[in-house]
């Protein structure tokens, strides 16, 4: 990066999530990282909403349902699966499996 930029080409570093949670200074100061409350694992550090509005600033109030926590409902009730037909596709793999 230093040296592109030294050449005059716009350059930046090229961070992963981990890197910016640790080294970013200026999402640290925006408060971009949050800890939300995660339907599995607990506790967890996950990137905030990018847009920083002071007037009506978001936060994320954790995740919602764990993937396939409605599949009785959706596949069984909405689509008219019998629970056989929903076991046959659960053991495929056709359908994710809650939990």
């Amino acid at each position: 990066m230093m040296a592109l930029q030294q050449a005059g080409i716009a350059a930046g570093v090229v961070q992963n999530v981990e890197d910016q949670m640790l080294h970013d200074r200026q999402l640290a100061a925006r408060g971009f990282f949050e800890e939300i409350d995660h339907v599995k694992k607990g506790k967890v550090v996950a990137t905030g909403i990018a847009l920083g509005l002071t007037g009506t600033p978001g936060r994320t109030t954790g995740t919602r349902a764990a993937i396939g926590q409605d599949n009785a409902y959706v596949f069984g009730e909405l689509l008219g699966l019998s629970s056989e037909e929903l076991q046959d596709y659960l053991n495929a793999g056709v359908i994710e499996t809650a939990g």
